[in-house]
This record gives C-alpha cells, structure tokens and sequence, in this order.
C-alpha cells in the first residue's frame, strides 16, 4: 500500500544537524523494529511533528464524508423505524451532526491539535451510541436490522479513517461494550440473534482493527525508511560539498585555489562587464619569504601562511569577494564592485594587519616581523584590455612595492 510518503520532505521536520543526531537510533530501530507502534521518544516526536498534520487533513475531508453518509440514513429512519423516525431526525440533525461539525470546526484551531485524536474517537462513540439510542426508543419491528450501522461505523473509522490503533482500539472497545449490554434491552430478537449480532460486530472489530494496525506499522515503517534515505542523502550531500570544497580550495589556508580564482576572475569580469561596476585585484606577496623559510623551515612557513591567510580573510569579507592563494607565497584578492580607492584602503588594512601580527622575522638581511607587498589593479572593465590584465597589472604593483622597499602598497597605472 503506497501512502504517499516515498516523497516527504523530512527536512521540514528538524535541521540536519538534528536528523544526523537520531540516525545511531535510527538504525537500530530499523534493524529491530518497533513494539506496539511507539518509536523512541525523538523518534516519535519527528513521526508525530509529520503525520499529525496530514492527519489533521484527513479526518478534516473524511469527517465532513461521515455527516454526509450519517444523514442519508435519514431516509432508512422513515422506512425502519417508523414509529419514531422524527424522532431519530432530531437526534441525527438537531443533536449529532451540530456536535459533529463542532468538533470538525476545532481541527482548524492549533491549540486543539494534541484532542486531534480524541476528537475523531468522539465521533465514532457518539455515532454509534446514536443508533443504540434509537434502537431503544423503537418499538418498530424492523428495527432488529438496524445494528448494523454500528458495525459500518466501526469499519468508516478503523480503516476508511484509519484512527490511531490505540484511539481505534479503545473506540473499539467502548462501541463492543455498549453494544453487547444495550442490545438485549434494545431489542425483542431472540438471545440467540443477539449472541449472533454481538459475534458479528465483534468480529468485524476484530478485523478492523487487524487492518487498522497494519496500515499503521506500514506507515510507521515508510517513515522510517524515508527518513534513513534524508540522512543519507544529508551525509552524500555534505561529501559532495566537502569534496567540492576541496576541489577549490587551497588545504593549508583554506582560502580558493588558483583554478577557482581564474575561473572566479573570468566570471566576474564578464558580470563586471554588463553592470559597468568597477573591480579590482590585491596581488600580495610576503617579503623574503624564502629567506624565512630557509631559516626557520617548513613548520614555521606553514604557520606563517596561515596566519597570513586569516588576516586577508578578516579583512576581506564580503561574501562574493574571492581570496585566494595563487602561488607558493603569493595571494590575491578579486574585489567585485569595488574602486581602486576602496581597494587601496582594503590593501592597506591588510599590509597593517600582517605587520601587527606576532609572526617573527628575524633572519639575516631582515628586521622585526613578518611584512608582505601588494600590488593594486582595477577599474572599469571597459577600460581595461582584459581579465589577464589586470593580474599582470597587479603583479607588476606589487614588484613596484618590492623595488620602494617592500612592507607597502602600490597600484598600477595604466597607459593612456
């Protein structure tokens, strides 16, 4: 039996983070199953935040079927029991259906979302007991056939509506009872029909109440399957993400890669280019990095570009710029709508930045901390020969702050 939840949208249910907590309890309840239609607390909390509202649907489209299917026997009334059957049409539309399109009218009040259940049980009572009461006041000697509403009754919300087993269940129970000590007062048949109807509802019950359990488990069952399908779909998609992200990322910083950066240059230009928003590039190198390297060897490098790397990520954080490291220790910045006098500033605030960050630099030749040289390019792409330009130009800057002695901040400037 297909229920529709091969599409369910679990996410809408927890986070992720949520859905990857409860998967060790997932599985182990996958793999031995469940008693008594009850998940585990968390589990059955997500079970519930899902099924309670298409439920609530449900019982909401059905209810408004069982008045419709209730009150056509407003017509078996005239032909059963016709020493009564006004009777029975007051306590059918005067009495029963206001109750029942109240209760239908509460589904739409969230606060009445936990009676969703007790609400549907209510009806199937108050139904049955209807048809017990009429059954009383007749005298009709046709009204002996008239018990089998309640077996139709019981059969509409065990299975059509398909209650909760444990609402089911207890309806069931209370309906059964009503009935065995009702009908030998309500009736002139013989103890031997009576035995005989009261076998047959029980039966009925019974069967119902079978197939009601099972539509659950199987219910219960999809959801558990739907639900391991979402986490591993979270996990392959979290995979796919951390693969990617090392794809274009540069492993010892974090920042981009050089192929992400060319492929972000390219895509920014062409946007550059149909928004007439200017863009610039930092092209940054750190001074006598070789030098330091060789003094203080590969650990102390490694340390020294990441810290490098996270002073350009603080300074540089919009969400669309890209930084990258495009060389062993050389960096670059792509700065999408940004001027050559705002990227000057950024430049500047990264030059201080690794200035003032405890990275020390004390080799031969060189003095106090670490430093680094950054060249500046930019402007409107319409005024530029192209993306390629504007790293040569960049670079070209940053070589200019190299030869006026390094530690500064240089822009180029274009040939007219």
């Amino acid at each position: 039996m297909n229920f529709g939840w091969n599409r369910i949208n679990i996410v809408s249910l927890a986070d992720e983070a949520t859905l990857l907590e409860c998967e060790s309890e997932l599985r182990a309840v996958v793999e031995r199953g469940f008693r008594f239609l009850k998940f585990p607390p968390r589990l059955e909390k997500l079970f519930s935040a899902h099924d309670t509202p298409r439920r609530r649907k449900r019982y909401l489209i059905l209810g408004l079927v069982a008045v419709l299917l209730y009150n056509i026997y407003c017509f078996s009334d005239m032909i059963v029991l016709k020493d009564i059957y006004r009777v029975a049409w007051f306590i059918r539309l005067a009495i029963v259906t206001p109750v029942m399109a109240i209760i239908l009218l509460l589904f739409y009040l969230r606060k009445c979302a936990r009676l969703t259940e007790a609400f549907i049980g209510a009806i199937v009572v108050l139904t049955s007991i209807s048809i017990l009461v009429m059954l009383l006041l007749s005298s009709d000697t046709n009204e002996i056939h008239y018990h089998t509403g309640i077996i139709i009754i019981i059969i509409f919300g065990n299975i059509v509506v398909g209650m909760r087993f444990l609402t089911a269940l207890v309806c069931s129970i209370i309906v059964q009872t009503l009935f065995s000590a009702l009908l030998p007062v309500a009736t002139t048949m013989p103890i031997e029909a009576i035995i005989n109807h009261s076998l047959v509802l029980s039966t009925a019950v019974v069967m119902s109440l079978i197939g009601n359990y099972q539509m659950e488990a199987e219910l219960r069952r999809v959801f558990l399957v739907s639900l391991l399908n979402r986490v591993e779909s979270i996990k392959l998609a979290r995979s796919n993400k951390a693969l990617e992200q090392l794809s274009i990322s540069d492993p010892l910083t974090g920042l981009y890669n050089r192929r992400y950066f060319d492929e972000a240059l390219e895509r920014e230009w062409r946007a550059a280019q149909r928004s007439g928003m200017p863009l610039s590039l930092l092209y940054l190198d750190i001074d006598h990095f070789k030098l330091y390297n060789d003094t203080y060897g590969h650990n102390a490098r490694d340390r020294c570009l990441v810290l490098v790397a996270a002073v350009i990520s603080s300074s540089v954080r919009r969400p669309y710029d890209v930084c990258a490291r495009y060389g062993g220790e050389e960096f670059v910045a792509l700065l999408p709508g940004t001027d050559v006098e705002r990227a000057d500033a950024i430049a500047e605030k990264i030059r201080a930045g690794i200035a003032a960050t405890c990275i020390t630099r004390d080799p031969p030749g060189t003095a106090g901390r670490v430093t680094v040289s950054i060249g500046i390019a930019g402007g409107l792409t319409g005024e530029m020969p192209g993306p390629q330009w504007l790293v040569e130009a960049a670079d070209n800057a940053m070589y200019t702050a190299k030869r006026d002695g390094r530690d500064r901040v240089r822009t180029a400037v274009r040939n007219t």
